[in-house]
């Protein structure tokens, strides 16, 4: 079977990562019957991105790159859909990597499944990280060669986790990416323009709108820890934006399980005021410019709700730690000492390094 696919590919500063995306994907694209449609969806970068975006779709008539400014990571994505005319769409982020033989390892699966007179609407499947290729970084439990129609094992663990949130180990077909749009397009789809949170808005979407989803153990995928990335740093909208993510997100967990998850919806916004926190307090601002967000954040009415809950019993070592920080008697005082701790010991480090 000859599959078409669509490659979704959000940009925003990523100069140091486009070429060795790019190189991975029109290698493969060598193999194949069909090149795959690569969608290169560049978002108010302020680096060199925006050119080299343009001399790929300059130089290979199967990418384009389309530029709407400074729209956030989830209408990058959203307007990459709107655009493609695969069979299946794939989402890569611009700093990650794939796997050489992702697109063949897709294909087969797909014809497996329609040589059997069946179709997925989503093709999960494993990923790593950049840097440790051979662990994959979920444990699911499903079944391969088979096609789930009933959904509530997927729902249970969105409620539960994070572990499906991400859109760059899914491959989506063409026909679930139009009911998407559809459904945005008459006003019922999820809230838009949001730089963080967006991922757990999407999938759960995603799983709200799909007929039939497949589980392909592979590691097709490989993902890097950017601390210069969107998410990596500290920024001032992060909380608000992820308020909103969790909002529209309880529409879905209602419709699916009542409220069966709320206590541990609610576990998991405690971890993010806790990771908000984390990200501004042991980020490289000044002193200053750390106190001054964080007094705002301790009045925000999200974190006022929430930050002072039970954490999951998964929550990160670190993020355990700041949430002690965070119910002291004197957490604007705790916070702050532990920011200046860091900041120290980075200095340190950096002298040392120097040397």
């Amino acid at each position: 079977m000859n599959v078409k696919f669509s490659v979704i590919v959000p940009v925003h500063n990523g100069e140091k990562y486009i070429d060795e995306l790019m190189s991975h994907i029109l290698e493969q694209s060598q193999d194949m019957e069909t090149s795959p449609e690569v969608i290169l969806v560049e978002n108010g970068s302020e680096d060199d991105s925006a050119i080299i975006c343009d001399r790929y779709a300059g130089d290979y008539e199967f990418v384009s790159a389309l530029h709407f400014g400074k729209i956030g990571a989830y209408n990058a994505r959203r307007e990459g859909m709107r655009a493609a005319t695969g069979d299946y769409l794939v989402f890569f982020d611009v700093d990650d990597g794939i796997s050489e033989d992702l697109f063949s390892e897709l294909e087969d699966y797909i014809s497996f499944f329609h040589d059997r007179g069946k179709r997925a609407d989503v093709i999960l499947y494993n990923a790593a990280s950049y840097d440790n290729r051979d662990k994959r970084l979920f444990d699911f439990p499903f079944e391969e060669n088979k096609v789930y129609q009933d959904k509530n094992d997927f729902y249970e663990i969105m409620q539960r986790n994070d572990s499906l949130n991400a859109l760059w180990n899914k491959a989506l077909s063409g026909t679930l990416v139009k009911r998407i749009i559809d459904q945005e397009d008459s006003g019922a789809g999820p809230e838009e323009l949001l730089n963080h949170g967006e991922d757990l808005l999407q999938t759960a979407q995603i799983l709200d709108l799909a007929v039939s989803i497949a589980f392909l153990d592979r590691i097709l995928y490989y993902y890097r820890e950017n601390s210069e990335g969107l998410t990596g740093t500290y920024h001032s909208e992060a909380l608000e934006n992820q308020a909103r993510a969790w909002s529209a997100f309880e529409s879905f967990a209602r419709r699916w399980s009542g409220d069966e998850y709320k206590e541990i919806i609610d576990e998991r916004k405690t971890l993010t005021c806790c990771i908000s926190v984390s990200k501004l307090i042991y980020s490289r601002l000044s002193g200053a410019v750390i106190k001054r967000e964080l007094t705002a954040m301790l009045e925000d009415p999200f974190y006022k709700q929430y930050a002072f809950g039970a954490l999951p019993d998964w929550a990160p070592e670190e993020d355990v730690f700041v949430h002690a920080l965070m119910k002291d008697s004197q957490p604007l005082k705790k916070l702050l000492s532990s920011s200046r701790s860091n900041r120290f010991r980075q200095a340190v480090k950096r002298i040392i390094r120097r040397k």
